[in-house]
């Protein structure tokens, strides 16, 4: 990856003003603009295989989970949830 920053006045005005419609936004003379090269595809994207797989293990997951949780009531599960979100946020319980 690669990126240089760059003082508008020193942009040619055609590129100053395709990077201005690409922005879309007015581009002044005292702006600068950081360019940013990166890498084809830096992230992987998994394959519509990968994706199943996943599902179908969260599904597990997810069904773990109801069994555990069997017997307890509603209310009670709400309240877990509850105090877990707010204990992750950093929030007194």
């Amino acid at each position: 990856m690669s990126t240089a920053i760059l003082p508008v006045k020193d942009i040619p005005p055609d590129a100053r003003a395709w990077l201005g419609q690409v922005l879309d936004r007015e581009i002044g003379v005292n702006d600068y603009c950081e360019v940013t090269l990166r890498s084809a595809n830096p992230l992987r994207v998994p394959t519509p295989e990968q994706k199943r797989a996943a599902a179908e293990r969260l599904e597990k997951l997810f069904q773990q989970i109801d069994e555990r949780n069997r017997g307890i009531p509603e209310p009670e599960l709400e309240e877990i949830v509850d105090e877990a979100l707010a204990a992750v946020r950093g929030r007194k319980c």
